[in-house]
């Protein structure tokens, strides 16, 4: 009975996820705020991604993330 009961929760939650895609809505955790300019300054500074990170008040990770994608290659980012 149980089984049943699941398997029809999982039908319909996946029912509304695809509606909620085919009606264009954004699904998921949003991304932490960067401000992409203060980033390459500090780290044209020198600053570590620890400090960087601690600085602008998100993970380590993002910081990683954003150099590796969201910064331009044009800029002169030393490298991590």
């Amino acid at each position: 009975m149980a089984e049943l009961e699941r398997a029809a929760i999982v039908e319909r939650v996946k029912a509304g996820v695809e509606r909620a895609r085919r009606e264009g809505k954004v699904l998921g955790r949003p991304r932490a705020d960067l401000d992409l300019d203060r980033l390459v300054t500090l780290r044209q500074q020198g600053l570590s991604v620890r400090e960087i990170a601690r600085r602008l008040g998100v993970s380590k990770s993002r910081i990683h993330v954003a150099l590796k994608t969201d910064v331009p290659k044009s800029s002169p980012v030393p490298a991590t």
